[in-house]
């Protein structure tokens, strides 16, 4: 029998590995980027690794909203960050889609009624009116008239269903981004 396999022997508890230990553990080209940081902060430069894991967490506790994104970047994982909170990101926002679908149809189909019931009024703008006497009488808009307005409505219509489309898109990325 071992002497590290007996049971009367403690084994020495590991930590697991944080953002900043792995930093400090990194390439040169990270550890540059990671004195880089701390200049610009300006703290000055580490002289070991150990150095610079302290200085990263102290810099991390002082400035800790601002900070994380720049460790991010020049974190060597960089690329395992991103593709889960892409990941994540892309559910939410697949989520608030279809939480909002119901009301973006409900919001078109308003919008379409407006529009047919301006196409009636629209087309009978231009008909003549034959009174008893036998006088005429006529709203004057020609057909063509009533085309380009026909135009702009719809135009328009669609500029404000386009608009809060957007809005809606641009909430639930802000939310997305917050938390």
């Amino acid at each position: 029998m071992f002497r590290e396999d007996s049971e009367y022997i403690q084994k020495p508890v590991q930590k697991p590995e944080s953002i900043f230990s792995r930093i400090a553990k990194a390439d040169n080209n990270t550890l540059k980027k990671a004195q880089q940081l701390l200049s610009d902060y300006g703290i000055k430069k580490a002289q070991n690794r150990l150095e610079l894991y302290g200085k990263l967490v102290s810099l991390y506790k002082t400035k800790s909203d601002e900070v994380i994104p720049k460790i991010l970047e020049i974190h060597p994982d960089k690329e395992l960050f991103e593709n889960y909170f892409n990941e994540i990101n892309s559910e939410k926002l697949k989520q608030t889609e279809a939480q909002h679908q119901a009301e973006i149809a409900k919001v078109k189909q308003g919008f379409e009624d407006q529009i047919k019931d301006m196409k009636m009024d629209l087309r009978f703008a231009g008909i003549k009116n034959y009174g008893d006497d036998g006088s005429v009488s006529g709203s004057g808009s020609t057909t063509s008239q009533s085309h380009s307005t026909d135009l702009i409505i719809a135009g328009s219509i669609l500029g404000v269903i386009g608009v809060i489309g957007l809005s809606l898109v641009a909430m639930s990325h802000s939310s997305h981004s917050k938390s």
